[in-house]
């Protein structure tokens, strides 16, 4: 989302999305880029124009790959200014485009794409909100009439942009930086609320793996697999399915299991009824989010804890799951 590197001025309104949160619309905003948080592309207000020649509100994001932040971060400031206003999202990235102006790391399986964000154009589809692809270079050309500053109470950095609104403090949102766990928690509730509960197919059992990313690898990853086989678990990978189909997948599951990471996002939508046990094979690794969020959702979830340094057994597997 947009930082600020100047002085609020010219607001036009201030939103207030719940307790926690607002949304400050400023207008005629002169943007650039800033290095934050390992994004190079990181959009930012710099400074104010005297005009606009394009008559249209914008919420600005960087387009990165990392699931975990675009879902519980960037999706549901969009879900929750889309109940109050008209704006367009203006989605930053320095990679290519194709011939309709799309980044082609937005589209499912194309074989053009610098990474693996189609995600966010397939929720953008989902809940019908109008987008525009730009270059950090085009951002900063631009002039659009206005844009949303989110805020919340979160403690971000000391020198963070600060606003005073109705007797409180609000700190500019940082995006990559995690905010407090009750605007978590009220982030996922809201992206729940697209969904209806109720499609489990009992005896279904999934197994998530992580055979086909990037990062955080785990060298037994085959026999794993082979073993959750052998347990009656079907296989899957995030990285080959749209997000609409990861979604049902998951949602459809009585008993999900998988190696710990990003995957247990998705689970945040599963049934009370169903059950998730999450792998962990990596010391110290610890997002603490994922089971204050299932365990605030009722949902029942486990930890396991294995040697990355030896290779599985069906009878420890077994005990697991």
């Amino acid at each position: 989302m947009s930082y600020l590197d100047t002085e609020l001025r010219n607001i036009i309104n201030v939103i207030e999305i719940n307790e926690s949160e607002i949304a400050v619309e400023v207008s005629n905003p002169i943007f650039s880029v800033r290095n934050s948080y390992g994004v190079s592309f990181q959009p930012t207000v710099t400074s104010y124009s005297s005009y606009s020649n394009e008559n249209r509100a914008v919420l600005v994001f960087p387009v990165i790959q990392q699931y975990f932040h675009n879902f519980l971060e960037i999706f549901p400031k969009i879900l929750n200014l889309r109940n109050q206003k008209n704006f367009t999202v203006v989605l930053v990235y320095p990679g290519s485009k194709n011939e309709e102006g799309i980044f082609n790391s937005l589209i499912y399986g194309s074989p053009k794409a610098e990474q693996n964000a189609s995600h966010i154009k397939d929720f953008l589809d989902f809940v019908g909100v109008e987008y525009l692809c730009l270059s950090p270079e085009e951002l900063i050309n631009s002039r659009f009439s206005s844009v949303f500053l989110y805020y919340d109470d979160s403690n971000y950095l000391i020198n963070d942009p600060s606003y005073f609104y109705n007797n409180s403090s609000y700190k500019i949102s940082h995006f990559l930086q995690v905010p407090k766990i009750h605007i978590l928690r009220k982030n996922v509730n809201l992206i729940r609320s697209l969904f209806t509960q109720g499609d489990l197919i009992s005896g279904k059992k999934l197994f998530v793996s992580r055979k086909k990313t990037v990062d955080r690898p785990y060298k037994y990853v085959d026999e794993m697999e082979n073993l959750m086989k052998d347990l009656g678990y079907s296989i899957t990978y995030f990285e080959d399915m749209r997000w609409i189909d990861q979604i049902e997948a998951v949602m459809s599951s009585e008993s999900l299991v998988c190696q710990y990471g990003s995957a247990l996002v998705n689970c945040m939508l599963m049934d009370k009824m169903s059950s998730v046990k999450a792998i962990k094979y990596i010391e110290g690794y610890d997002v603490f989010v994922y089971a204050d969020i299932l365990n605030s959702l009722e949902i029942r979830y486990e930890e396991c804890f294995i040697d990355s340094e030896v290779a599985p057994s069906i009878e420890l597997l077994g005990r697991m799951v």
